[in-house]
């Protein structure tokens, strides 16, 4: 009887993501839709590449006070973003140069800090065993204390800016910034209970993303 071997699964997902992004960095200068998706293809393919089983398992073992802790609001910011790109792109020519010219600057430079952030960061969860060390202060983590947040935040932020959005992005940042911050609070605490020097790596370290009811609430300790 033949017997047929079929491909690995996780190679033909890291061969996909490789061509996506070959042909989101060879595609031409109006192809903002095909670049975009290169840069969330790149981000995915390090992640797989880098093995983030252990600090996922780290992320999601928060015990946040809202275990639905985004909920319907990430849906809200997509279905935002996704009807702002087809309004700007319907009014593309009403559009003046100079907004165009600006927001695309702004969102590859959100886009490359981002993208470092994220490399930067991964590379050095990959090689800590996070949920027992409780927190991580060396490489990027000397400086920042959730640089992965932040990079996520200024990639997404960054393909928003690429497709001409601003609305969405602003509008996005204010509805979801006290479901981060709610976020980033449960595993701070979370870190001190595991590590008591959290709270002085806390006290020294800029959190990457503000949180300041945290902050003040620290201050006033």
């Amino acid at each position: 009887m033949l017997k047929i071997n079929f491909m690995n699964s996780e190679l033909i997902m890291a061969f996909s993501l490789g061509m996506a992004f070959y042909h989101g960095a060879t595609s031409g200068k109006e192809d903002r839709a095909v670049k975009i998706g290169s840069v969330l293809s790149l981000v995915v393919l390090y992640h797989k590449a880098n093995n983030m089983k252990d600090v996922f398992r780290f992320i999601f073992g928060v015990p946040a006070k809202n275990k639905e802790i985004f909920g319907g609001v990430v849906y809200f910011a997509g279905a935002l973003v996704v009807v702002e790109t087809l309004i700007v792109h319907m009014a593309r020519r009403a559009l003046p140069g100079w907004y165009t010219a600006c927001l695309e600057r702004v969102g590859g430079v959100c886009v490359a800090a981002g993208l470092l952030l994220v490399f930067l960061s991964v590379r050095v969860l990959c090689r800590v065993e996070v949920h027992e060390c409780g927190f991580i202060g060396k490489g990027v983590y000397r400086y920042i204390r959730h640089p992965y947040y932040l990079g996520m935040a200024l990639i997404l932020a960054g393909c928003s800016f690429l497709m001409r959005n601003l609305a969405s992005v602003v509008i996005s940042f204010y509805v979801l910034g006290s479901r981060v911050q709610e976020l980033l609070e449960a595993e701070e605490e979370h870190s001190i209970e595991k590590n008591a020097r959290y709270k002085e790596y806390r006290s020294r370290v800029w959190s990457g993303i503000p949180v300041w009811k945290q902050e003040e609430r620290e201050k006033s300790r």
